[in-house]
């Protein structure tokens, strides 16, 4: 599966929740993020995101880290009985799975239910196509979800040990994307994807994508 897919089936993951009713295709094409380059940060940029990074030793977030760390060695294994067996392992209630073009795919509330930032978070898996873990805020305000992007980048940063690199949507101009390959075969993709914009609402989205 190359990037471009990955990265649909991470924007995937991030609409799950808030997709219902609406055709899959909208879902799968609300990004096929392209690597842009590094990301040229302005100064504003460097220091939210300085205040981000003290701001990830706060327990959700150091669960947030943790939950992507122990789901690696099931992604970088490229089998699906391993990804799919997370869903069991960190879910309250087994959810039911939602049909995608790629197979299956689970939305739940961890337990214990994860707060990140004063917002639950939700907890998504498909193990199809090389098998994707995500970490979803819910809908947020344009203020919030920046600052919990810069908090997810700094942790991309740490995870990666460098800086993640912007990517470009065909079909969301409006959203942020940046990802990053770790030395196991897996990526990490942080988003911030618009929802409404006239509203000013976003959701954000940590993806780990299986290694192929």
């Amino acid at each position: 599966m190359n990037l471009r897919a990955r990265c649909t089936a991470a924007c995937l993951a991030a609409s799950m929740a808030s997709c219902a009713g609406r055709p899959e295709e909208r879902a799968r094409a609300l990004y096929h993020a392209d690597q842009a380059g590094a990301d040229g940060g302005t100064a504003n940029d460097a220091e939210t995101e300085a205040t981000a990074s003290e701001d990830l030793t706060a327990e959700g977030w150091r669960r947030v880290r943790a939950i992507l760390e122990r789901a690696r060695p099931a992604l970088a294994s490229g089998r699906p009985e391993r990804i799919e067996a997370l869903v069991a392992r960190w879910c309250g209630v087994e959810p039911t799975p939602q049909k995608t073009p790629d197979g299956p795919a689970y939305v739940c509330v961890p337990e214990p239910p994860l707060q990140v930032e004063n917002r639950a978070f939700t907890f998504e898996v498909s193990p199809a196509s090389g098998g994707l873990v995500a970490i979803v805020s819910p809908t947020i305000t344009g203020d919030e979800a920046a600052r919990i992007a810069a908090s997810a980048r700094a942790l991309a940063r740490r995870t990666c040990k460098r800086d993640p690199v912007a990517a470009t949507s065909d079909t969301d101009p409006n959203s942020e994307i940046h990802r990053c390959a770790l030395d196991d075969g897996t990526v990490l993709v942080v988003a911030k994807i618009s929802r409404d914009l006239e509203a000013d609402l976003w959701q954000v989205s940590l993806a780990l994508l299986g290694a192929t």
